[in-house]
């Protein structure tokens, strides 16, 4: 009996397949938060246009995007975010013990 406990070595499996749906989702936020970092502080047309998530005065993705702490160097941190998406992803797809010891 192989006691060796892997999340990604068994092949797709069911976790397997969550993990990779999941990390999918996250890069596609991902991908749409970067956007409209760029967007937001970069816009391109005379109208500034509504975003998906401008809900309300309240919950409003501009406040949280114009915020000293929604980029780091310059970068957004929904760029960071797709990184550890598509490494998920990407482990998910060529598995390896070392890289889930990573």
């Amino acid at each position: 009996m192989d006691s060796k406990k892997s999340l990604t070595g068994n092949g797709l499996d069911a976790r397997n397949f969550i993990i990779m749906v999941i990390s999918l989702a996250m890069a596609g936020v991902s991908i749409y938060l970067t956007k409209h970092f760029f967007d937001v502080h970069f816009p391109s047309g005379i109208s500034g246009g509504t975003s998906f998530c401008d809900i309300s005065g309240f919950w409003n993705c501009d406040t949280a995007t114009l915020s000293p702490i929604s980029n780091i160097a310059n970068a957004p941190i929904s760029f960071f975010g797709l990184i550890v998406a598509l490494s998920f992803f990407f482990g998910s797809i060529f598995p390896s013990e070392k890289f889930e010891k990573t």
